[in-house]
């Protein structure tokens, strides 16, 4: 989880996230007191709070190890996560997927 979410946060927008979404978050907010969509939008990037949390480290330069040290996961768990947002990110390698990231307002 996002240590935002963890903090009590009601749901986590992307940092360019556009006016719509924005919108429907507020409204989303004010109707339920929850952020009703998935942690980022679907148009912006299909990554859950956890894969975000990988791929932030990542862009940070942190190792596999660092990263399961950081999120309490073991290396294999932090490879898989890495290997889903490669995949959903479109990437090949971390320099691509930080690029792709960036490229979709992740980062």
């Amino acid at each position: 989880m996002a240590p935002t979410l963890a903090a009590g946060a009601c749901g986590i927008l992307v940092k360019h996230a556009g006016s719509t979404a924005i919108r429907d978050a507020i409204r989303s907010v004010a109707r339920t007191g929850t952020l009703q969509t998935e942690p980022f939008a679907s148009h912006t990037a299909p990554v859950t709070a956890r894969e975000y949390d990988v791929l932030r480290l990542v862009a940070a330069g942190h190792t596999n190890a660092e990263i399961g040290t950081e999120l309490n996961l073991s290396v294999n768990t932090v490879k898989s996560y890495l290997r889903t947002v490669m995949h959903k990110l479109a990437a090949r390698n971390r320099t691509q997927l930080i690029a792709n990231a960036r490229g979709r307002g992740l980062l």
